[in-house]
């Protein structure tokens, strides 16, 4: 699904969604008379996105974590900071 997609999905109007992927218009005329930002109207919309792509980074990173936590300890590959912690010991 497309951010266009998405914001169509959501109910925000076309301009609105055109605005915020940063779409110029094609049709010069109706360019002409697209004076304004609408980032009032938009701040919610992007709000709503953003919203949307933290919420499905953490349910990643959570599901990412329980794997983990599935896998038996002798499997799992030591951690950077552990090899490098080893190395300042020797």
């Amino acid at each position: 699904m497309t951010r266009r997609d998405w914001a169509s999905e959501q109910g925000y109007r076309r301009d609105l969604a055109e605005r915020a992927l940063a779409h110029t218009v094609a049709n010069p005329v109706e360019a002409a008379y697209h004076r304004t930002d609408l980032l009032d109207e938009r701040r919610p919309m992007m709000q709503a996105w953003a919203d949307g792509v933290s919420g499905a980074l953490m349910r990643v990173y959570e599901r990412q974590n329980q794997q983990i936590k599935n896998v038996p300890l002798s499997n799992k590959t030591p951690l950077l900071s552990d090899k490098l912690g080893r190395q300042g010991r020797q």
